[in-house]
């Protein structure tokens, strides 16, 4: 699946990384479907020529990667990866704990 899904689509696209973003972006000859070969995860968020997408506007393949609607000409799709909030919140509680490790063995010293 992997090289159907991904290898064998490659080729076609420009793929550029922007801040925080993967950008792919081709051009083609009729509005058609596209597959993108990139894996969409479950807070992955997709931009289609400047148009958010939601989870109706693609199809997901059997390992997640996403065919969307193109336009005739150039397309471009932004690929992001939305941070939850509790995750962030997670992150602080981990560095805290360190820093609570590392302050009692430098007093326990």
């Amino acid at each position: 699946m992997y090289e159907e899904f991904v290898l064998g689509h490659t080729d076609a696209y420009k793929k550029t990384q922007g801040d925080n973003e993967l950008i792919y972006t081709w051009t083609a000859d009729a509005s058609d479907w596209a597959i993108i070969p990139v894996a969409k995860y479950a807070d992955t968020e997709l931009m289609l020529n400047g148009k958010k997408l939601s989870h109706k506007d693609y199809t997901l393949s059997g390992i997640g990667t996403p065919t969307v609607q193109q336009k005739a000409g150039k397309n471009t799709l932004k690929i992001t990866y939305r941070i939850r909030t509790w995750f962030k919140a997670l992150i602080v509680v981990n560095i805290l704990s360190w820093l609570s490790v590392v302050i009692y063995l430098g007093i326990k010293k």
